[in-house]
């Protein structure tokens, strides 16, 4: 590994290591801290790619280039063994994970009563009750899918209301999915197509040191890792033509979260039948053990929040100023489904690879979204190394502005979660000008090879 990349490791690591002890000593965190620490790391993180990774980065031979990923995979994990020992920075969502694990133990069912049902309640454990009075939104019930419920359980069945057992479950799972991505990357199948040993580096170190995914899985230890984990996993799969496996994981994606949905008609287009129920039957085995108990399975949770919540929209923003809160989430609604319907067509004529289709799909549906959270922009990571496209890693760079709401700046006044105009205005126009010259990259393409 060349100086330069170390140098970036190093930078990053002090970074990651400010954050993690700010974390624990400073409440609430003060966000020049926060903005300083992560401006730090995204642009050292950025300059591996902005100055092109060249040969002399990387060795030739097999010995050296076996220590180069050993070294690369090693600084991913020092990242999120500093990330990790954080306290989650202007995130608490991670209660509501502790309090369905522990649900999910005592009463076999985390969907069946919201948490507000439980205040006052004396036969709860201090610990639960501690994490209880932490719930956000507790009149609610949980809106997450049971591929996480058991996730959230098995950490309960670790120590229940235990932050450090989930950071550590979330740590074991990191580990697993980037030594299969890196497996995958770097094997003689790579689904990178026609990749030189410097393109599969290059996407090993965009998956591996992304802040977004270090910060959000690391410092905050947000579930969504699992669920693209396991789409990451399927894949791989079905790359291999393991395809009984693969849509039992594209299963369990689209369990923990509808987002795989996106991607799930992609993998089944044109293939026997059998894999249609395969893939059923696995979707419907996450979800009975609950719906035999009388509840929703989070679809209560999830329907609350899609039509109450915004937070950070960017194309609904635009529509919200025009029309009434219904009118706009209708127009915006309908224009999702016409634009996903569009990138299927242009996408089944074989314009586009399924990398590129996907990445379509994933930034039209978050376009129009009346929410966009910071880690739901990882549900690029399993499609983006393998065709990088400027538009999603801009994305995954200025999504760090949504944390710059007025109650973390310390301006409550003005609103809790709202945002300065500038803020979505800011975030759209970078965005957009990346997908203008992604647009500029593959009419130029095409037009050579026609």
């Amino acid at each position: 590994m060349s100086v330069e990349l170390r140098i970036v490791a190093g930078v990053s690591l002090a970074g990651y290591l400010t954050l993690a002890a700010a974390s624990h000593t400073l409440q609430p965190f003060p966000f020049p801290l926060f903005a300083i620490s992560l401006t730090v790391i995204l642009l050292a993180y950025s300059s591996l790619f902005l100055r092109g990774l060249r040969p002399a980065d990387f060795a030739s031979g097999a010995t050296d280039r076996r220590k180069l990923i050993l070294e690369i995979i090693a600084w991913a994990m020092l990242f999120r063994l500093a990330a990790f020992v954080a306290f989650p920075v202007y995130e608490d969502d991670f209660y509501r994970y502790l309090w369905d694990g522990y649900q999910l133990l005592s009463a076999g069912n985390p969907y069946g009563t919201p948490p507000a049902d439980f205040f006052g309640d004396l036969s709860l454990p201090a610990g639960m009750q501690l994490v209880l009075d932490q719930v956000n939104y507790p009149s609610f019930p949980t809106a997450y899918g049971p591929t996480l419920q058991y996730f959230f359980g098995l950490a309960a069945l670790l120590q229940p209301g235990s932050l450090v057992a989930w950071q550590g479950l979330l740590f074991v799972f990191e580990f697993i999915v980037l030594t299969l991505l890196c497996r995958a990357l770097l094997s003689r199948d790579s689904p990178i197509p026609n990749a030189s040993n410097t393109q599969a580096v290059a996407a090993l170190l965009l998956y591996a040191w992304s802040p977004l995914l270090i910060f959000v899985t690391g410092v905050n230890a947000h579930a969504e890792i699992i669920a693209v984990g396991f789409m990451v996993f399927a894949w791989i799969a079905f790359g291999r033509e393991q395809k009984t496996a693969a849509f039992l994981l594209l299963a369990l994606a689209a369990g923990a979260k509808v987002f795989a949905l996106l991607a799930v008609p992609f993998f089944l287009w044109r293939q026997p039948i059998r894999y249609w129920v395969i893939f059923g039957v696995g979707l419907t085995a996450l979800y009975l053990p609950f719906l035999l108990q009388g509840s929703l399975a989070g679809l209560e949770g999830t329907l609350a929040m899609g039509q109450l919540w915004e937070f950070n929209s960017l194309g609904y923003a635009l529509f919200s100023e025009v029309w009434p809160f219904g009118e706009a989430r209708f127009w915006t609604q309908l224009l999702t489904l016409m634009g996903l319907v569009m990138i299927w067509e242009i996408w089944r004529r074989r314009v586009l690879t399924i990398a590129s289709a996907v990445q379509c799909c994933l930034g039209w549906f978050f376009w129009w979204s009346p929410v966009i959270n910071p880690w739901y922009l990882l549900w690029f990571f399993p499609w983006v190394v393998i065709r990088p496209s400027y538009t999603a890693l801009t994305a995954l760079s200025v999504i760090f502005l949504s944390y710059a709401t007025y109650l973390n700046l310390g301006q409550t006044d003005l609103g809790s979660f709202e945002h300065a105009l500038w803020i979505r205005w800011l975030q759209g126009t970078l965005i957009a000008a990346a997908l203008v010259y992604d647009a500029y990259r593959f009419r130029m393409k095409t037009s050579r090879t026609h």
